[in-house]
């Protein structure tokens, strides 16, 4: 070794001196040492001392709630322990750092750290850089410089650990090995502690592994490490890794019984995916390193613990991520609700609405790659085969002045002070251009639907794949469903030529099977499909017969798929000829039809629908007839019917959602993983809540005492108001808290509240927790343990079971997803927009023809006339403006008066006292021509997010018809800007959400049903809708195999009056 490199190894005495005291001087500061950066050159996280100093362990602290200063003492004793462990190891760290500065020379040095001047300083292999993908077997024993992100990594010993490098869809794992010269244990143990999707540039040789790797994309190939530099690193804690996401199941431990344990002295090729336990005699120094300092086994145990404190944080935060609603695995194939595997496979995925929250990092994910490439190619293969066959691609507006469709919703738009919606599909004007001579077209562009539809299957917004071409003179639909029917096939084989090991590492990915068709494509008689569903013994829900004059339902096209794939062995097949009833008003009628048939055909891939086709009315007056038969204003398409006047030619077309294709031909189990950035009815969520606090003092994240340095509330009286927690936080279940009959339980740490009535041995709880959301997960558990505590519930005869009702699907996902509970749904919240939002529906609905909105609209605007004409005026007292005395005995006489005049059973969450809570109250008093009150209508004031909830809604004995619904607009229209809620009301039908199924999912149906025709529940929802209130679902959250007779019982005696 050069003199040099000796001079710098060498240490003096003097040295030493220095160091000891840069140690102590720090050991006497209380943690004022900056954090490692995990990526420095030279740095380590050799977390133990090699004085044997034993790490400090620290507990995860229990949050009780029986209060007492013993709790306060434990609380600071843990928080001074952690502090002191955080301290403990920073020291530590330095140590391990100054350390590597001691004994490795400048060369040593010099292979790893931070990336930007040392790759200046390399010769000219750093510039040509090969991608992941170009790696050959031809290349081993080759010297090759790579760049990518460390998707994982696996510590083996001190000299030995295994990185995974990803680089969009392909892994490869790389070996780092130190052999006491160029490769140093300090630099194994800075590689091992490298951030989760560092982007990192990597020198080495290629090399074969000892045995063949199965979790990375080469088998035969890894690389020997001699050089590794960061580029970047991720300056945030990850909610998850792509690694984790990519995993199946406990993909670790089903693979660490299939390798060989290794230590330093075998072979270092053992996959970096799998676990391996340190043999004892890996944790010596061997003889040919000891210039540096001995790691003991405490120091690799300690090493392993920080591992497990990393994961341990990903975890955490995978409990507290932001919701975006996902429904219920039970919607995916029913040919998967009896497979085990099937449900083991979607049980252990990490979560959908977890992985959607972070896109961005879920997209970096192999199999995400690969499904984007399919995408690509698909939309490729689209176009490709159509320009051979003489299609024109269009490009068709996005904006229109009418809805270009029948019987789907549209989202309307303000275009310079005129109504506008964005289209729904291309439909109408690619017909115009075959009317036009364009004779075939095609486009791909976006389509919006504002359906509320939260199913696994749907999206709000989707690339659309349209076609449209006219008929030879034959005239003959199947003309175009041939043409269809091929381009799909190529379509499929493309993709499996152009990217087939994208396709099986998605259908690996998914537990799926590759697509199977035919040469000659199955095509059924739309009859002769529901034939072969009645001979199988199906049934729809309620044990009702398939008839082929009505549409299928979701589980009918399930089965028959199933029965199709038995028969012909496909997974893909047309069924023609559907009926005209359940096609578009352009859908061409099927002459001389019995059974009232039409020229459409619908295509199905692995039993779901992938395209609808048909023929379309070309003669101008069938057209209209067709309009005016489907109740469609022909004002809202005057241009398009006008330009069938001018002797447009026969013709057909389809439409294909290239989402969905890309979902059923990979067999993903949700659209969402098959759309880029998806939009559904849940997305686009509003941030307020965690934004606006009407009352900052009274938050709780942070709460008011941390500012005063306390680790938790010492005094209850300290707690934040309940009142000012519902303003900042709160829905309209919230505000019934407030009533007598409640307990509220608060959480010490950060004063959250949560409301729950005692029945029957059950906690009934209603709504979310009062608490910023990102709290929901810790809060609700505290809770929860504490509910289960015999100490705490002595007076209520034990620990008390958890009934959770009327959550939002943010706290349903907590609870669903982080607890395994069930969940169902039968209520939905009504929630008035605000004033531009309930114009554009207006708006919505008048185009579409909606004949229901159309009444509705009509019989509110009657009321008000008949409430003018009574003479009725309004007088409203805003939020924070005190009532007059006699206005308040007044209002409570006629109050009396009401109870007294109601009659039957009442059903309801809250009791009325309208001057509770005064200061967050808005009044609204209608009085008639005479002064005599005749309704109020009470606002309570809830979080920024919520707006305002229609607490009470009375018109009082005697009151003139129209008073009620005058008083509602009078007190909706005091704050156009704000949201407005009457809360909660039942709905028809019980969906079941999530772990409910089969016998149970009916039974819970059937009761249901009962119930809310004997209590007319009902009743409430149809009055809502007078005010433009939409359905906003609310979930009823129970553990499993917690939905009793009991629990029932205490459900219906929570919401009587008996």
């Amino acid at each position: 070794m050069a003199d040099e490199d000796k001079k710098a190894r060498h240490v003096d005495d003097k040295k030493k001196f220095r160091f000891s005291g840069i140690f102590n001087l720090a050991r006497s500061n209380s943690g004022t040492l900056g954090s490692r950066s995990p990526s420095r050159q030279a740095s380590t996280s050799d977390d133990t001392a090699t004085d044997g100093t034993q790490r400090i362990k620290v507990h995860p602290a229990h949050n009780s709630h029986d209060g007492g200063s013993s709790k306060t003492v434990q609380r600071e004793e843990r928080a001074r322990l952690a502090k002191e462990q955080e301290r403990e190891l920073r020291l530590r760290r330095l140590e391990s750092d100054l350390r590597a500065e001691q004994v490795e020379t400048r060369e040593q040095r010099s292979h790893y750290g931070s990336a930007p001047l040392r790759l200046k300083l390399k010769d000219e292999d750093w510039e040509n850089i090969l991608p992941l993908d170009d790696l050959k077997e031809e290349l081993i024993g080759h010297k090759i410089a790579t760049r990518a992100r460390v998707h994982a990594v696996r510590a083996i010993s001190a000299k030995l650990a295994f990185i995974v490098l990803r680089r969009q869809v392909t892994t490869v794992q790389a070996v780092l090995h130190s052999d006491g010269d160029n490769v140093t244990r300090h630099m194994v143990r800075w590689a091992e502690h490298l951030p989760f999707e560092s982007d990192v540039v990597i020198r080495g040789e290629l090399q074969k592994p000892s045995e063949p790797l199965r979790s990375t994309s080469y088998e035969n190939i890894e690389i020997k490490i001699e050089e590794i530099f960061v580029v970047n690193e991720p300056t945030v804690e990850l909610p998850f890794t792509p690694y984790r996401a990519s995993t199946v199941g406990n993909m670790d431990s089903k693979l660490a019984a299939h390798h060989p344990k290794t230590s330093s002295s075998t072979s270092p090729s053992t996959p970096a995916e799998t676990p391996v336990e340190t043999p004892a005699e890996s944790t010596k120094a061997d003889d040919d390193d000891d210039a540096e300092p001995t790691v003991d086994g405490a120091s690799l145990a300690a090493n392993k613990e920080v591992d497990m404190m990393r994961t341990s944080t990903l975890a955490s935060l995978e409990s507290e991520v932001d919701h975006v609603n996902v429904p219920s695995s039970s919607a995916a194939s029913e040919a998967d609700a009896n497979d085990d595997s099937a449900l083991e496979r979607r049980s252990n995925r990490l979560a959908l609405a977890m992985r959607m929250s972070n896109r961005v990092l879920d997209l970096r994910t192999p199999y995400s790659q690969a499904i984007f490439r399919v995408q690509s190619a698909t939309c490729r293969a689209f176009r490709n085969f159509l320009d051979d066959h003489d299609f024109i691609e269009i490009h068709t507006p996005k904006l229109l002045g009418g809805a270009s469709e029948s019987g789907a919703s549209v989202f309307p738009v303000d275009y310079f002070g005129r109504s506008a919606f964005l289209a729904q599909s291309p439909q109408l004007m690619k017909q115009m251009c075959i009317v036009a001579d364009f004779n075939r077209v095609f486009e791909i562009g976006p389509v919006f639907r504002a359906e509320n539809s939260n199913t696994h299957r749907h999206l709000t917004e989707y690339t659309g794949l349209d076609l449209e071409m006219a008929l030879g003179p034959r005239q003959d639909y199947h003309e175009a469903m041939d043409i269809i029917d091929e381009m799909l096939k190529s379509m499929f084989t493309y993709i499996n030529r152009r990217y087939p090991k994208e396709v099986e590492l998605v259908l690996k990915s998914f537990g799926q099977k590759p697509l199977v068709w035919l040469d000659q494509t199955p095509v059924l008689d739309y009859a002769e499909g529901i034939q072969m569903l009645v001979d199988s013994g199906y049934r729809d829900e309620g044990n009702v017969v398939p008839s082929p004059n009505e549409d299928l339902s979701t589980r009918a096209e399930m089965r028959l798929g199933a029965l199709v794939k038995e028969k012909y062995g496909t997974d893909y097949y047309i069924l023609d000829k559907f009926p005209a009833s359940v096609r578009p008003f352009y859908t061409m009628p099927a002459p001389g039809s019995t059974r009232n048939a039409s020229n459409s055909f619908d295509i199905f891939v692995r039993g779901q629908e992938i395209i609808s086709g048909s023929q379309r009315v070309h003669q101008a007056e069938e057209l209209i007839a067709a309009l005016k038969k489907q109740g469609v204003d022909i004002k809202g398409v005057q241009e398009y019917v006008d330009s069938f006047k001018l002797a447009a030619p026969a013709h057909a077309g389809c439409g294909i959602g290239l989402e969905r294709f890309v979902m059923l031909f990979l067999g993903l189990d949700d659209i969402r993983n098959a759309s880029l950035f998806p939009r559904d009815p849940k997305s686009l969520r509003s941030d307020k809540t965690s934004q606006e606090l009407r009352h900052p003092e009274a938050g709780t994240n942070p709460p008011p005492w941390k500012s005063k340095d306390q680790t938790d509330v010492e005094d209850k009286a300290q707690m934040q108001p309940l009142e000012k927690l519902i303003a900042n936080y709160g829905n309209s279940t919230n505000t019934s808290w407030l009533d007598d009959r409640f307990k509220i339980w608060r959480d010490e740490e950060c004063g959250a509240a949560i409301g729950y009535v005692a029945l029957h041995g059950y906690a009934v709880v209603v709504g979310d927790p009062l608490c910023d959301a990102t709290q929901f997960a810790k809060v609700s558990k505290a809770f929860l343990d504490w509910l289960a505590d015999p100490a705490a519930h002595k007076g209520d005869g034990g620990p008390l079971k958890p009934l959770w009702l009327l959550v939002s699907d943010r706290m349903e996902f907590v609870l669903g997803q982080g607890m395994n509970w069930s969940s169902l749904t039968c209520v939905a919240e009504s929630r008035v927009p605000p004033a531009i939002e309930r114009r554009h529906n207006a708006a919505a609905a008048a185009a579409a023809s909606d004949k229901d909105h159309a009444a509705i609209a009509e019989d509110l605007e009657r009321k008000l006339r008949q409430a003018k004409k009574e003479g009725l005026s309004s007088s409203t007292f805003k939020v924070g403006k005190a009532l007059p005395d006699d206005v308040k005995k007044q209002l409570d006489a006629k109050v009396e008066a009401w109870k007294n005049h109601r009659k039957g059973k009442q059903v309801h969450l809250t009791e009325v006292n309208l001057f509770r809570d005064a200061e967050h109250r808005s009044y609204t008093i209608v009085k008639d021509a005479h002064g005599e009150v005749t309704a109020v209508v009470v606002l309570a004031q809830l979080s920024a997010a919520s707006g305002y909830q229609i607490k009470w809604a009375l018109d009082f004995p005697g009151a003139p018809s129209g008073a009620i619904e005058y008083a509602v607009m009078e007190s909706i229209a005091d704050s156009p800007q704000s949201s407005h809620t009457f809360g909660a009301s039942a709905v028809a039908h019980l969906k079941a959400q999530r772990g409910i199924k089969g016998v149970k999912a009916k039974a819970l149906s059937t009761t249901y049903e009962q119930l809310v025709k004997s209590l007319r529940l009902l009743n409430k929802g149809e009055f809502r809708k007078k005010f433009g209130a939409v359905q906003e679902d609310l979930f009823i959250c129970f553990p499993k195999r917690g939905m009793s007779t009991k629990a029932i019982r205490a459900i219906i005696d929570f919401f009587s009056d008996e």
